[in-house]
């Protein structure tokens, strides 16, 4: 019942927000199916989960992580249960914000360290919903059998529990049916009786043999918290420390947790390490990379094949690095974070792009030289010959991008312009620095890389003049 009333408390916090969100579906007394924090879902009733479901199309009015910043809010008022936020991620890297595992033997100390870890990091800017993934159960009554002295009296533990479960659940006396409907009868104590403990510590039991035996001579009864559910990970007891971002980056927040846990003292045989969103980025980095420099390698082997030349091909990667300049200075300007997936993304794509106006400069260079045109007038002609495909190339690519960097959109389903929305925010960094990037290298390889192939020509000539033997 207290569960019911929070969850239709806070469905009327969010009403006023139907007309931004499609539906609203409460589980009370069930974890639900995608539960971040607890991992599986279950039926608990002390626990329930309300889904927020957001229109498809990721565009819209406001985005979703601004409704739930709202609502967060709302919600910190609510003081009688323990509330978490999560959403759901459109893209890798998936997890939390912060996610920190810690691994032992005891839940018991991983609880106490979950709870000191809490305390450290709490206090980091822009960190919210931090929570753990413990599941603490509810409060439960044991019966503790001393078997050695039930043995003695004629009873065993099944025998004592099957009583205790009577007292209770009650027990099944037989069947009541009217009409096509069967009832079940079941005999238990009144309520007043089964809520006091002391009435059960009171019973008597009989043995085999038909006597009475008091319940508290063979058994007692103690009151605790039961386990939830038990995590393992690499056969280890875990339990994860998880938190949220809102306005910084996730890596910012890690690093400061990282730097605040430095020195966080662990029992031997405990160990603290960052996973969730913060493994994924880095699995993905190491991607990333690697793709990056096998992209460049197989461009500068078919550079070499076409060319003939090892010269000419590093002078035409030298747009890629002129385009990474571009790409900083975009994500600067618009204070965006380097984004391992997307903003790397688009660091591979550009590589692809960039180096075509060079290929076609430095072609047009050796096709004139063939000629017998010397190589600064060959430079001149070809940089004028080439200067406007080159710049309208680069002008129509930019535009295309242009809408996806500012987050402008169109909504065919109702025709409508969208400024912002969700899908600006994934695609945004990749096309700032696609945009960016190959507006820096377009203006740079005009200039720079015919002066570096005059340059190479120049140091070429002084090799060879230097290496002919003297003649007299």
């Amino acid at each position: 019942e207290a569960s019911d009333a929070i969850a239709r408390h806070i469905e009327n916090v969010v009403r006023p927000y139907r007309g931004e969100i499609e539906f609203v579906i409460a589980n009370v007394g069930s974890s639900g199916a995608n539960s971040r924090r607890s991992g599986s879902g279950g039926t608990s009733s002390h626990r329930s989960q309300i889904t927020l479901r957001f229109p498809q199309a990721l565009d819209g009015p406001r985005t979703p992580s601004a409704i739930l910043e709202d609502l967060r809010g709302l919600l910190e008022g609510i003081v009688d249960a323990e509330i978490n936020i999560t959403q759901e991620g459109y893209g890798p890297p998936k997890g939390a914000a912060l996610s920190i595992e810690l691994s032992g033997d005891d839940f018991g100390v991983l609880a106490a360290l979950s709870r000191d870890v809490r305390e450290v990091i709490g206090g980091i800017n822009g960190l919210v919903d931090l929570t753990d993934n413990f599941d603490r159960g509810k409060p439960e009554v044991r019966v503790i059998v001393d078997r050695e002295r039930a043995w003695l009296s004629g009873l065993n533990t099944q025998s004592i529990g099957y009583s205790v479960k009577a007292a209770i659940d009650g027990l099944r006396a037989g069947t009541y049916r009217e009409g096509d409907e069967e009832f079940d009868v079941v005999i238990r104590f009144p309520r007043n009786f089964r809520e006091d403990l002391a009435n059960l510590e009171a019973m008597t039991l009989i043995n085999s043999s038909g006597k009475a035996i008091p319940f508290s001579s063979v058994a007692s009864i103690e009151q605790g918290v039961g386990m939830g559910s038990i995590r393992h990970i690499d056969r280890k007891r875990t339990i994860t420390v998880l938190g949220q971002a809102q306005g910084r980056s996730s890596t910012a927040i890690v690093a400061d947790a990282s730097k605040l846990l430095e020195e966080f003292q662990l029992p031997n045989g405990y160990s603290l390490r960052f996973t969730g969103e913060n493994e994924e980025r880095n699995m993905t980095q190491f991607f990333l990379v690697i793709a990056f420099f096998i992209g460049l390698l197989l461009i500068a082997l078919v550079l070499i094949t076409q060319f003939n030349s090892i010269l000419q091909p590093l002078i035409i990667m030298s747009s890629v690095v002129l385009s990474l300049t571009g790409v900083f200075l975009g994500l600067l300007l618009f204070d965006m974070p380097f984004g391992i997936f997307m903003t790397g993304l688009g660091c591979i794509s550009l590589a692809g792009i960039v180096v075509n106006n060079a290929i076609i400069l430095i072609d047009l260079i050796n096709r004139k030289r063939k000629r017998g045109i010397s190589v600064e007038e060959a430079v001149i002609q070809a940089g004028r010959t080439r200067f406007r495909p080159v710049v309208l190339t680069a002008i129509t690519t930019i535009l295309g991008l242009l809408p996806m960097a500012i987050g402008v959109s169109f909504d065919f389903r109702h025709f409508t312009w969208l400024i912002g929305g969700t899908s600006s925010q994934f695609w945004g960094s990749m096309a700032v620095a696609i945009i960016f990037g190959l507006s820096v290298a377009t203006v740079l390889t005009l200039v720079v890389v015919p002066v570096l192939y005059c340059l190479s020509d120049s140091a070429s000539r002084a090799i060879r003049k230097q290496m002919r033997p003297a003649t007299t």
